[in-house]
């Protein structure tokens, strides 16, 4: 009998070797699995950036790179009830912030993209040169403020004038300005620049809404830094920031609702130098009066939501770790805003013991007054 050569038009294969063929495959697919699962189990992996910024895996060490992070590739070992995230594992008391599900905001009803979609903002002359005419688009599921000025203006009118600060809101593109020579007969030159930060310009904080402590039940967590702490919550960008002392894994839990906005879930290393301060695993969370909350440091690869999704209060949204500029495993809480184009952080409360409490050094937090059965989780 001929053998099959799949390069031969005219030999078909006979109906007992295709038989064959479809039950041996899927065991096939099987054993490869098993097989790829025992190797990733006992696998190291490095990585490294080159000049150029790209990222390279590799499973041995190289030795020609001085800045070289192993991939810590460990399975998460959590609960089976929070295994997808999505489900919440401390009830929410109705005080927590009761403005949050009346209120109407355009990011929460009209936030096209797509889920997993990463926010950036581009300003673009669409125009010309003779006319140039700017347009920014908003990747993000957050509005942004943009600000546009003139650096030189000789013979030039603008509308609308500048300087100008407008908002744009998430996922539009939207005109900003148009540029044009006053005489086009006449000499005239322009120079401007652009700078844009996320979110809505001077949000009035909700003070009535309040904080569940972003601490899995059952257990208390120590604020090791609070509001003006000495060691790093000492300028406007972390003064109101709250340091929470976790074991690494331990469940991060949504402190109030909100849209997934931006996420960092790839650094794996963590020290005191400068390069340290931009290589946080973080996720940032969009509030329904324009503030946003901040969890970083965590473990890589465990954040449970993309950007776009929705969260609620009490859900599983990551896991801590310790990465970024760190001294230990902890987790990194704070409430900020757009503040005159800068982000700055906002004083809070958390909801802790039935009341509402403002964080200190050496407080512990629990959701003990808030504990829901794991067996009777509300869905998301």
């Amino acid at each position: 009998m001929n053998a099959w050569n799949p390069y031969d038009g005219h030999l078909v294969p006979s109906m007992k070797t295709l038989e064959l063929k479809s039950l041996l495959l899927p065991l096939l697919l099987v054993l490869l699995l098993l097989i790829s699962n025992i190797q990733i189990a006992f696998a190291e992996i490095y990585r490294y950036q080159d000049e150029n910024g790209r990222w390279h895996f590799l499973d041995n060490k190289p030795k020609d790179q001085d800045q070289v992070d192993q991939v810590d590739i460990t399975p998460v070992n959590i609960m089976p009830s929070m295994k997808t995230g999505k489900e919440r594992v401390v009830s929410v008391p109705q005080e927590l912030c009761a403005s949050d599900s009346a209120r109407q905001s355009l990011f929460f009803k009209k936030r096209g993209g797509y889920i997993g979609k990463e926010g950036k903002v581009t300003i673009e002359n669409e125009g010309n040169k003779d006319n140039p005419i700017l347009f920014a688009t908003n990747d993000y599921f957050a509005p942004v403020t943009v600000q546009v000025w003139f650096t030189e203006n000789w013979g030039i009118r603008s509308s609308p004038k500048l300087p100008l600060t407008m908002e744009i809101s998430a996922q539009i593109k939207k005109q900003v300005v148009d540029i044009k020579p006053i005489d086009p007969g006449l000499r005239w030159r322009y120079k401007y620049r652009t700078r844009h930060v996320l979110g809505t310009l001077n949000p009035n904080h909700d003070r009535n809404c309040y904080y569940l402590p972003p601490v899995p039940s059952g257990n208390a967590f120590r604020v090791t830094q609070a509001f003006n702490g000495k060691f790093s919550h000492n300028h406007d960008g972390s003064r109101h920031a709250v340091d929470i002392a976790m074991p690494e894994n331990t469940p991060v839990i949504v402190a109030r609702d909100g849209i997934v906005i931006a996420r960092k879930t790839d650094f794996v290393l963590s020290g005191l130098s400068a390069k340290f301060k931009r290589r946080a695993n973080s996720i940032q969370v969009l509030h329904g009066d324009g503030t946003i909350s901040i969890y970083a440091h965590l473990k890589f690869r465990t954040l449970k939501f993309y950007e776009g999704e929705e969260v609620k209060a009490g859900q599983v949204i990551g896991h801590s770790g310790d990465t970024g500029y760190s001294t230990g495993p902890h987790l990194h809480f704070a409430i900020v805003s757009n503040q005159e184009m800068s982000w700055k952080t906002i004083p809070f409360q958390f909801y802790l013991n039935g009341k509402p409490s403002t964080p200190e050094r050496g407080m512990k937090l629990t959701n003990a007054a808030n504990e829901a059965s794991l067996d009777h989780a509300v869905s998301k």
